[in-house]
């Protein structure tokens, strides 16, 4: 990344140190901001679903993501409401037969 190009990571003087740390902020800010844009998408995409099969089409697509807090933090209610149109599914099916 270009915000540690300028870095020497070997400089352990408090001026190498300041600097790796002003870099290492400037990339959580970078990630945070990312996180935040992804998180805003998933859940624009997951709202516009119309049943469970896209839901799950869906989050698929994004699970590699779900690793991250935030992006779990935000999808949370959407797991939520895929659960429960899932167990009204199973009932029914159980209903039928």
């Amino acid at each position: 990344m270009a915000l540690f190009a300028s870095v020497d990571v070997l400089d352990l003087s408090p001026r190498g140190v300041a600097v790796f740390n002003s870099a290492l902020e400037g990339y959580d800010r970078k990630v945070d901001a990312i996180e935040e844009r992804l998180a805003r998408l998933l859940r624009g995409k997951l709202a516009a679903c119309q049943d469970a099969e896209d839901m799950f089409r869906v989050f698929a697509r994004f699970n590699p993501l779900l690793t991250r807090s935030r992006v779990r933090a935000a999808v949370k209610e959407f797991q939520l409401q895929l659960m429960n149109t899932v167990g009204q599914a199973v009932q029914k099916l159980q209903s039928k037969f």
